[in-house]
C-alpha cells in the first residue's frame, strides 16, 4: 500500500517545503543569449513569473518544448512572465541549448538563462523531474511546483491570469 500512496505523500510534502519558501529574484543568471539576467528583471511589473526548468538532450523536455513556446507566448500576452531555465550550467548544455533554441526559431518568448551549480535555483525548488514549471509571484512565494503535465500547474496559471487558456499545439509540431 506504501507505493500506492507515495507519490501524493511526495506532493504533500513538496507543498509543505515550498509554503514558507522565499526565491531571491535578484540573483544574477548567465543569459544563453550572452550577459546575464535576474529574475526580478524577467518579472518587471507582471502579475507573477513562471520558470521553466529543462535539459536541451531530454526527449520529455525535446517533445514539450512546443507546448511551453505557445504557452509562454500566450502567458506573456496576459501579463505573466516566462524564464526557461537550463538546468546545467556546464559548457556544453549551453550550447547544446543554444543550438536547441535556435532550432525553434526567431526569437522565442521569454527569457533563457543558465541556473548556477551552486546555489542551485533547481536544487532550492527541488526539481526532480524535467520538464519542470515553477510559479513565482513578485514577493518570491512559490505558487505552483511540478510539471507540465499536471492540472494544477493550468489552473495555478488560469488563478493569476484569469483569462488565460492552454494553447492548442498540433501534434506535428511535438514531432519536431
Amino acid at each position: 500500500q506504501g507505493s500506492a500512496f507515495a507519490g501524493h505523500i511526495e506532493r504533500l510534502r513538496l507543498d509543505d517545503a515550498m509554503r514558507d519558501l522565499r526565491i531571491d529574484l535578484s540573483t544574477r543568471y548567465n543569459a544563453l543569449g550572452g550577459g546575464d539576467k535576474s529574475l526580478a528583471e524577467a518579472l518587471k511589473d507582471r502579475k507573477a513569473l513562471l520558470v521553466h526548468f529543462w535539459i536541451p538532450w531530454s526527449h520529455k523536455c525535446e517533445e514539450s518544448l512546443p507546448d511551453f513556446l505557445a504557452t509562454a507566448k500566450e502567458l506573456e500576452a496576459h501579463g505573466v512572465g516566462v524564464v526557461s531555465m537550463l538546468v546545467d550550467p556546464s559548457a556544453k548544455a549551453i550550447s547544446d541549448a543554444r543550438e536547441t533554441i535556435a532550432a525553434s526559431g526567431k526569437n522565442p518568448p521569454g527569457s533563457w538563462i543558465a541556473d548556477h551549480k551552486t546555489p542551485s535555483l533547481a536544487r532550492q525548488l527541488r526539481i526532480r523531474d524535467l520538464p519542470a514549471m515553477v510559479i513565482i509571484d513578485p514577493g518570491g512565494r512559490v505558487l505552483y511546483n511540478g510539471t507540465p503535465d499536471e492540472d494544477e500547474l493550468w489552473a495555478a496559471l488560469q488563478n493569476v491570469a484569469p483569462g488565460f487558456k492552454r494553447p492548442a499545439v498540433s501534434p506535428d509540431a511535438r514531432k519536431r
